[in-house]
């Protein structure tokens, strides 16, 4: 048996088999095939959703063909893609523009990779807010045949959305915690979405007026006990001491480019329960 590649597609080929003996003597004989290839399948690319995308945060778009859901097509054929763009959205992208010429907001070039037609581009903050990008992508098999999708990306402003994981404390804002127990609080940018620390100073304060508003006066690593607060991470871990007691009304900022937002929530520091003794008494009939 053998096996034959680099065939053209929808094309007839005729095969002609010999035999030879051991010593090298062909036999008069001879038997011909006739076989045609079947015709080529053009790759087919999945639909790419328009999207709300924002300044300092990676967009990130996998272009796929919709009957492999990877990166060849139908026929197992490797797939080569382009990707371009421009700011009029009429449903008609040129080839002036790459995808790789898109600036990030460091500076660097945004990243499209020609053989998995994945682009990753992080909007600088000088982006006005409401600009919409229009991109086409192309998948092309080796046969010339190709398909394309076109789809839009607005930036939005990057201004943060501050919000926060209560790790452990699943009822936070506003609820109890005993003196020596820990409160471990996670604040993110959420703006996208999703949760991101990407390109945020965070900083935090407490009073203990409940009004809903904290004023930048009294920092968080000064609250009675152990505590300590990540300005990067936006993450707070507080074990009250003893010295702790009553409500504390906490604010962390979260801080980029863009812009400030804040979160408060509350917390309801008391003495922890103990059980000191129990009286019982018995009623003898």
């Amino acid at each position: 048996s053998t096996s034959v590649s680099g065939l053209t597609p929808a094309t007839s080929y005729t095969f002609r088999v010999r035999s030879f003996d051991q010593f090298g003597v062909q036999d008069g004989n001879t038997h011909d095939l006739t076989a045609s290839t079947n015709a080529n399948t053009a790759p087919s690319l999945a639909a790419i959703a328009s999207t709300d995308i924002y300044q300092g945060l990676a967009y990130t778009v996998n272009a796929n063909d919709s009957n492999s859901a990877g990166d060849t097509d139908s026929d197992g054929d490797a797939l080569t893609f382009s990707c371009y763009y421009d700011t009029t959205v009429d449903g008609s992208v040129g080839t002036s523009a790459t995808c790789s010429s898109l600036l990030n907001q460091d500076g660097s070039s945004a990243a499209f990779s020609s053989t998995t037609g994945v682009l990753t581009w992080t909007p600088p903050y000088a982006i006005a807010a409401g600009t919409a990008y229009e991109f086409k992508i192309t998948a092309t098999d080796p046969y010339a045949a190709a398909s394309s999708r076109v789809f839009v990306a607005t930036v939005q402003s990057g201004l943060p959305l501050i919000t926060h994981t209560p790790a452990g404390n699943a009822t936070f804002p506003s609820t109890y915690l005993d003196q020596g127990s820990t409160l471990a609080l996670d604040f993110s940018n959420t703006r996208s979405g999703s949760a991101s620390d990407s390109g945020i100073t965070y900083a935090c304060y407490f009073d203990q007026i409940v009004d809903g508003s904290v004023a930048a006066v009294t920092g968080c690593t000064t609250l009675p006990g152990s505590v300590s607060f990540d300005t990067s991470a936006g993450q707070l871990s507080w074990t009250p001491s003893g010295a702790a007691s009553g409500t504390y009304e906490i604010r962390v900022i979260g801080t980029n480019p863009a812009g400030s937002a804040s979160e408060i929530v509350v917390v309801d520091v008391r003495h922890a329960f103990k059980l000191t003794h129990m009286l019982t008494y018995w009623d003898a009939k």
